[in-house]
């Protein structure tokens, strides 16, 4: 990573995934979610750690036919 990459807050990674910081917060707890970075207390997320991890999550929607009986 570089140094002068940008890291995500977690009401920015919210923001980002249109989702509420306290189901970032549960993820994090839960460990989830996005891998994270902790500075002292603050708590921080890599873009591209966040990319990595949406892509590897499952992807749902497909129709499947049921067996006709």
């Amino acid at each position: 990573m570089e140094l002068n990459s940008r890291l995500w807050n977690e009401v920015e990674l919210a923001e980002h995934l249109n989702l509420t910081v306290a189901c970032v917060r549960r993820w994090r707890l839960r460990k989830s979610g996005p891998e994270f970075q902790k500075l002292g207390r603050a708590v921080r997320y890599k873009p591209e750690s966040v990319s990595d991890w949406i892509s590897s999550r499952p992807v749902g929607g497909e129709r499947r036919q049921l067996p006709r009986t």
